[in-house]
């Protein structure tokens, strides 16, 4: 996989889109997607076929407030996790923010490298004052994230999802710009 040109960078990561035409760029995302433990974090219920996905990838390519961007390690030559802005309301000045790291790049930084890019961008060029993000009480990793970054646990949804045979929670996070500290 080649992704197109950096959009952004660290010394740590390179932001790049997805390229919706390329098989290849497909593929990897309905890999991940359907890796049983994203799966699981992400309160997936279904599997995702290649078809689907290019459906999706095509339908957020087009539109003004979604973005999806590849996370490349400076070290790696293939991408090892996704980042996204989604919802972007620039009339109201908020967005959702997600990412997600394959296996086996998980507890690397790279998440915490690809989301304090984004926040910036989203803070800075897009001028948003507001973003949020939220995480299933199931995944430890996704909470811990959010608190790195400085958002502020808001709230509890209670058994908002139904995931593996029970319903579990969702918490909301939430950071303005003016809390931002990069």
């Amino acid at each position: 996989i080649m992704p197109g040109p950096a959009f952004l960078d660290s010394d740590t990561v390179s932001l790049h889109p997805v390229n919706v035409d390329s098989d290849e760029d497909v593929r990897l995302i309905q890999q991940a997607i359907n890796n049983p433990d994203t799966r699981r974090q992400m309160g997936l219920t279904r599997p995702y076929s290649a078809r689907s996905e290019q459906t999706w990838l095509q339908d957020i390519d087009d539109r003004e407030d979604h973005i999806l961007l590849f996370i490349m390690a400076t070290e790696e030559d293939t991408p090892v996790g996704n980042v996204e802005l989604f919802d972007i309301d620039q009339t109201h000045g908020h967005a959702e923010l997600g990412c997600w790291v394959y296996e086996p790049h998980r507890n690397q930084e790279y998440a915490t490298a690809a989301c304090a890019l984004l926040i910036k961008y989203a803070f800075e060029e897009l001028r948003l004052h507001r973003l949020d993000a939220v995480a299933y009480e199931t995944n430890d990793a996704s909470q811990a994230l959010a608190e790195t970054l400085g958002f502020v646990h808001e709230g509890i949804q209670r058994e908002f999802a139904y995931v593996d045979g029970e319903f579990i929670d969702q918490h909301q996070y939430g950071l303005l710009a003016t809390e931002w500290n990069e």
